[in-house]
């Protein structure tokens, strides 16, 4: 082999023991799940016994059209025959969002509780961050397998981190999602 052909060959194991060294390196800590979409958070209620029958995005249950972006109107049930029932979810894009975005589903809620066409039972709520919930009439059961799937959904709650916890703009005032 000539000393040129001897050098590339050396170049080349270098760069391929160096390449398997770095993909070979040991992980110390599995990184956190990021918050699950919309049908992700459906097959976890699924996984707990809800059937959801009809889905509706950018209905808030509400007048506020700053919420239409984050709803989805949900109509589930414990089992495919059971009695069906509301469920207003909002997502937000994280942590921060899903603070600032309170006041406003907080409001939201306000406004649901108070029309009069209301027959479901008392309103029930759901905050498990990045998410929010709220619908009427929710046996304990169903209220428990939504939340628990919200839980498994959220993955790391939507919580900045990296380079993006410095890009993400903190919390305001305003209420706006």
């Amino acid at each position: 082999m000539s000393p040129r052909c001897a050098r590339r060959s050396n170049a080349l194991v270098a760069v391929a023991a160096l390449t398997i060294a770095a993909c070979g390196s040991v992980v110390t800590t599995m990184p956190l799940p990021t918050p699950a979409d919309a049908i992700g958070i459906f097959e976890q209620w699924a996984l707990r016994g809800v059937a959801v029958h009809e889905r509706t995005s950018g209905d808030p249950g509400c007048s506020d059209p700053s919420l239409d972006d984050n709803a989805i109107h949900v109509v589930v049930s414990m089992d495919a025959g059971g009695q069906r029932r509301d469920v207003y979810l909002f997502r937000f894009r994280n942590r921060v969002r899903w603070t600032d975005g309170a006041p406003a589903v907080d409001a939201c809620q306000g406004e649901f509780e108070a029309r009069s066409a209301r027959v479901g039972g008392p309103v029930d709520r759901v905050d498990v961050s990045p998410y929010r919930a709220f619908g009427d009439g929710w046996s304990p059961e169903l209220r428990a397998a939504l939340e628990s799937g919200l839980l498994v959904a959220a993955g790391d709650g939507g919580i900045p981190r990296g380079n993006d916890a410095n890009l993400t703009p903190q919390p305001t005032t305003s209420g706006a999602p």
